[in-house]
């Protein structure tokens, strides 16, 4: 298992104007060809208060991940999130009040070269409504859930 360094992350406002700031943790480029699994542990920055909230909320981008399903899991609760390859989505996390550490596990990527095998996670503190989407063109556009059949692309 690789860990990934948080000490160099930059957190993004999304909102301000004197209420507390939403904001985002983005680790991009997990490579699965590298490793099988990467731990992210951001309890030192949301205990430290460089996060005004807790992190209830992930966006994962693997529309560039050609192979295998890639997992997020979150230490505390055990909660699992699978997302397929060439797909996108926001997800609900259910975190502890003090354990803020997510494992990413995909098996199928470690030594391949016909392929990117990438994964992007923007860990958000605000909370969000599931959604997943394909992020694969088509020749009907774009698929976003039943909508992709009518031509979003277009």
């Amino acid at each position: 298992m690789t860990n990934i360094i948080t000490s160099y992350l930059s957190f993004l406002p999304l909102v301000s104007r004197g209420a507390p700031d939403a904001r985002v943790v983005a680790i991009g480029g997990i490579d699965f060809t590298q490793d099988t699994q990467y731990q992210v542990d951001l309890t030192a920055a949301v205990n430290s208060a460089q996060l005004p909230h807790p992190i209830q909320s992930v966006f994962l981008d693997a529309s560039a991940c050609m192979f295998g399903t890639t997992t997020l899991q979150v230490a505390g609760t055990g909660q699992r999130i699978v997302i397929q390859p060439w797909y996108q989505g926001y997800f609900p996390i259910l975190n502890t009040k003090n354990s803020f550490i997510f494992s990413f596990t995909n098996t199928f990527g470690l030594g391949r070269i016909d392929g990117t095998m990438s994964v992007f996670a923007h860990f958000l503190t605000i909370p969000v409504v599931a959604s997943v989407w394909s992020a694969q063109q088509t020749d009907a556009g774009y698929g976003v859930g039943p909508l992709g059949e009518v031509g979003l692309g277009q």
